[in-house]
């Protein structure tokens, strides 16, 4: 009878240890989350300026290839996809995801050297996206 009272004192004190060290990586887990969070409020109000930051690099890559100036189209299509890494963490997935495939879409472009009038398209589609949708996400 000794020895199952001593078998049970060891579970118990093996499920208080348990539950006490559970408790303790929930906190932590907690307290990251939170600060994760206060990072991304801290981050919102550059949103927007990365907004107008990735349009005007999308307007100044549209004008360049159309004048026929790969180059400066393709520089200015990194300058719009740096910007736009900055703030892709900042806003829902499904937004993020959709303008993803249109950055991904767009370098294809510009890579098969398609015409001037579907890189238009494309850079219209990812500025309307940017304005009406992200643009909202980010407020």
């Amino acid at each position: 009878m000794r020895d199952h009272k001593f078998h049970r004192g060891g579970v118990v004190m093996a499920l208080i240890i348990a539950g006490s060290t559970c408790l303790g990586f929930r906190f932590a887990a907690f307290e990251a989350r939170g600060q994760a969070l206060a990072q991304s409020a801290a981050d919102r109000p550059e949103g927007p300026g990365e907004i107008a930051v990735i349009v005007k690099s999308l307007e100044a890559l549209d004008a360049a290839y159309a004048a026929g100036k790969t180059i400066e189209a393709q520089a200015r299509y990194g300058d719009a996809l740096a910007a736009w890494k900055r703030i892709s963490p900042l806003i829902s997935a499904r937004e993020a995801q959709e303008q993803q495939i249109l950055f991904q879409s767009l370098g294809y472009q510009l890579k098969t050297s398609v015409s001037a009038t579907q890189i238009k398209a494309t850079v219209n589609g990812m500025v309307e996206e940017l304005q009406d949708d992200i643009e909202t996400d980010l407020k």
